[in-house]
């Protein structure tokens, strides 16, 4: 006697994950070079301490 079940559907399989959390894709170059020199500020002096 067999218990499977024919009428359970398979999971969906998940969505690929959005790292773009702030939409920087739509920022303009220019906010962009901004951005980056933050970035590149708290790597090189606040990530130290």
């Amino acid at each position: 006697m067999s218990t499977a079940r024919k009428d359970i559907n398979p999971p969906k399989p998940l969505l690929p994950p959005n790292s773009d959390f702030y939409q920087l894709v739509e920022t303009r170059p220019a906010e962009l070079a901004g951005l980056r020199q933050v970035g590149t500020f708290m790597e090189s002096e606040v990530a130290d301490h």
